[in-house]
């Protein structure tokens, strides 16, 4: 009787954590078996689970209607570049999507509408910041110093300071190992680069993508202006739920594209 009892309670327990999981998009554990469904169409990264968990019912009511497999690719360009190379080998997908919060410059001089706190925004390209010698005025980055971030091989061409994206937007990024800690480094970086706004992952896995020619799309929410530490200015949840309805654009683009 009580062994009845057990296999009674495992099941009403395995039927209640059934109905909380998310029908169409993962995370981390059921990745193995997904891959026997290989390829895909849309492999979404998103840095960390705290991002997608802010926006967990946006991306269920997307998964209805279309399938994307959803993984976290870590906090920072080396998590990033390790998890993005894995998932693309394991799903060959046909498009990678990148999603999560970002940073805003904000300059006089840009020739770009400074981006807005609380909104999201796609980019066309991304840079990357720190890799070279020297920091601050005497930072020399890779290409000044005569190096290509990959040298290029037979099949692919070398690939330097910045990638080209999927996207006609008029916004840039950059990739910073470490977020602008005041408004003047945010400045610096933003004269230096001429980005529209600064995020820890793009760069990795654009490298990533580029390496196996897979499409890249960058959309980031953003939560805060660059350089301002004060989170009681910060808007992330307006900024993530903003992410998530653009990509729901980017994929009824993309069924619209595919159906041409």
């Amino acid at each position: 009787m009580l062994a009845i009892q057990q296999s009674k309670t495992r099941r009403k327990h395995n039927q209640n954590t059934t109905k909380t999981q998310p029908k169409h998009w993962v995370q981390r554990e059921p990745l193995i078996r997904l891959s026997r469904i290989l390829p895909i169409k849309n492999l979404i990264l998103i840095p960390t689970a705290f991002e997608s968990s802010q926006i967990a019912s946006q991306l269920d009511h997307l998964s209805e209607t279309k399938r994307f497999v959803l993984r976290h690719c870590g906090f920072g360009p080396i998590a990033a570049a390790a998890v993005a190379t894995e998932a693309i080998n394991v799903h060959k997908p046909k498009r990678v999507i990148l999603l999560g919060i970002a940073g805003a410059y904000q300059s006089a001089e840009t020739l770009v509408k400074d981006l807005t706190v609380g909104n999201a925004y796609r980019f066309s390209s991304v840079s990357v910041a720190g890799i070279g010698v020297g920091t601050g005025e005497q930072f020399q980055s890779a290409r000044e110093l005569g190096w290509a971030q990959f040298s290029g091989d037979d099949r692919r061409a070398a690939i330097n300071d910045k990638i080209e994206l999927a996207s006609d937007s008029p916004h840039s990024l950059l990739t910073v190992c470490a977020a602008s800690a005041k408004p003047e480094e945010a400045q610096c970086r933003q004269i230096r680069y001429g980005a529209s706004a600064e995020d820890m992952e793009g760069f990795a896995v654009a490298m990533a993508c580029q390496l196996q020619d897979v499409s890249l799309e960058i959309i980031r929410g953003i939560s805060n202006v660059a350089g301002d530490r004060d989170k009681f200015n910060w808007r992330i949840d307006d900024a993530l739920s903003a992410a998530a309805e653009v990509l729901g654009i980017v994929l009824d683009q993309q069924v619209s594209g595919d159906q041409a």
